[in-house]
């Protein structure tokens, strides 16, 4: 990680929280060093701050996918406390530049819920996440087969992000004829 200048002696990596929020550690350390180690509202280092570290913030609404940037103590329980947006123009420039939006942008998508794909189609996570296929009954793990722990798309949209639900099979709207647990069809 780069030397930043007024940030603490402790590795912000001693438990990874930021893959709480599906940020790798390299996105992790771009925000940080982009931030320059202060919060990035009212520009207090993090060494200052009551806990001497900043916090991740994002948009709860949406998931924890949608990091909108690092704050202190101070800034994040106002902004959380705050259910409507902040009348200061320091928040408001801060909520219009969120990370996650910049970050969407690269990969040329918006934080919009997509379209649900039709029946039979299934989704990537990428990663270790099993892929899920669209039954009449959502949105289940296909795992030796067998479906199971059905979702919503918009659960999978808060879980996962616009960015990691790549469809890799769009079905053709007709149920799946599916196995049983037991072995019958």
């Amino acid at each position: 990680m780069p030397e930043i200048v007024g940030f603490p002696s402790v590795d912000p990596h001693d438990k990874c929280r930021h893959k709480h929020y599906r940020m790798t550690c390299e996105q992790f350390d771009a925000l940080l060093v982009e931030a320059e180690g202060c919060c990035q509202v009212c520009r207090l280092p993090a060494s200052h701050n009551s806990k001497q570290m900043l916090f991740i913030d994002h948009e709860a609404w949406r998931g924890d996918w949608a990091v909108r940037g690092l704050l202190c103590n101070t800034c994040n329980t106002i902004l959380g406390k705050d259910l409507e947006v902040p009348r200061d123009e320091v928040f408001a420039a801060y909520l219009k530049n969120s990370w996650f939006i910049r970050m969407l942008a690269t990969y040329g998508i918006t934080p919009d819920l997509p379209p649900e794909p039709p029946i039979g189609s299934i989704v990537d996570f990428g990663g270790r996440q099993p892929q899920r296929m669209r039954t009449r009954k959502g949105w289940e793990r296909v795992i030796h087969g067998y479906p199971w722990h059905s979702r919503t798309w918009r659960q999978l949209y808060r879980s996962y992000g616009p960015h990691r639900l790549n469809i890799i099979r769009v079905g053709d709207g007709k149920p799946l004829k599916q196995r049983s647990r037991y072995g019958r069809a």
